[in-house]
């Protein structure tokens, strides 16, 4: 069985493809919340899909992304990265690229006040 799930805000549709007899799953293209403004990110379209995982009591196996290469090949999607970013200015560029590189992926913990911060020495920039 497969349920798709649209994201009109990055114009994305995720998949949950499910296999009824081991109810087991894989979640292709989920979506992470992203305002290029702020940088921040959050995760309302991603709990969407895990609160239908749940109700569906199914077990995730596979993980898939598939966006960068859809059609696409490696030479246009830099072209394209490269003349988008042309036009951000720096702090919505940096901050997010920041944030998906630094600390492999991962944001850093939370701190002492439950906020997980996204430090930058200013003195090197």
């Amino acid at each position: 069985a497969i349920e798709h799930f649209f994201d009109e805000d990055t114009s994305t549709f995720s998949y949950i493809v499910l296999d009824r007899g081991t109810l087991q799953c894989a979640l292709i293209d989920s979506v992470l919340d992203y305002d290029p403004k702020s940088g921040r990110t959050g995760t309302v379209v991603a709990d969407r899909l895990i609160a239908r995982v749940r109700a569906l009591g199914v077990q995730v196996q596979w993980l898939l992304e598939t966006h960068v290469h859809d059609g696409v090949s490696e030479e246009a999607f830099v072209a394209l990265r490269r003349a988008r970013d042309a036009t951000l200015p720096m702090p919505v560029l940096m901050l997010p690229a920041m944030q998906v590189n630094m600390r492999a992926g991962q944001l850093p913990p939370a701190e002492d006040n439950g906020v997980r911060y996204v430090k930058i020495p200013l003195d090197v920039l």
